[in-house]
């Protein structure tokens, strides 16, 4: 196990990956066919393993090599890449997969080459499935409040994109919008094993907050290329 599979047994690692993963499923269904599959950021290949068992061939890359290791023995009909920490490509032909995954690796999806590269990989109709922290919500202002109050920045800076902005630069690139809803609402941090996390799920479903997208804390979406 990485240490995100001992952070996704929490029970907001729990809730989050429950999430994620009919996300991933929902994704297989809207793929016109099972084919090839990139996962970026896979870590331990939780979510390579699930196309995997659906039939695609996947590409799991990441820039820890002792997690792509244990992807490796998790998926081994996988090809796994190590990408440089730096790294501005993803390591696949152009127009070579059906379907991407971006969850939960800001450092990719907040990068300027990240949209274009999709868009390159991806064939026509091809499904990207991803998770963007939005910069536009109470964990966004939480963030920047914090990080003005530091003398110094320390880790990465998330939250640097608001959603509608991420969005529309995907619609802009040729993508089509199939899926969007919010979640991470409650106030847990993310590896919170708090008995108040049931209590922040079932709130955030009585009030339908997944509908409120464009405030969301997180955005889970699938996107088609045209």
């Amino acid at each position: 196990m990485t240490y995100w599979d001992t952070v996704a047994e929490t029970k907001w690692g729990t809730y989050l990956a429950a999430v994620e993963k009919r996300l991933v499923a929902l994704g297989h269904e809207r793929a016109s066919r099972v084919g090839a599959g990139i996962d970026l950021g896979c870590g331990s290949g939780r979510w390579s393993r699930q196309l995997a068992d659906l039939g695609w061939q996947m590409t799991c890359v990441d820039v820890v090599a002792e997690d792509l290791a244990v992807c490796q023995r998790n998926v081994p009909e996988a090809r796994c890449v190590l990408s440089p920490r730096d790294g501005a490509t993803i390591p696949c032909d152009s127009r070579s997969a059906g379907m991407l995954l971006c969850i939960e690796v800001a450092p990719v999806i907040d990068s300027a080459w990240f949209i274009p590269e999709v868009h390159r990989v991806l064939s026509d109709g091809g499904i990207l499935v991803g998770v963007l922290c939005n910069q536009h919500s109470w964990r966004g202002l939480a963030v920047r409040i914090k990080s003005r109050l530091k003398a110094k920045q320390t880790g990465y800076p998330f939250y640097q994109h608001r959603y509608r902005d991420f969005r529309g630069k995907l619609i802009a690139a040729g993508f089509e919008m199939l899926h969007e809803e919010g979640y991470c609402w409650g106030p847990a941090g993310r590896c919170s094993d708090s008995a108040l996390v049931p209590i922040y799920t079932k709130l955030e479903q009585a009030l339908h907050l997944n509908r409120w997208v464009s405030f969301s804390p997180w955005v889970a979406f699938i996107a088609r290329k045209h």
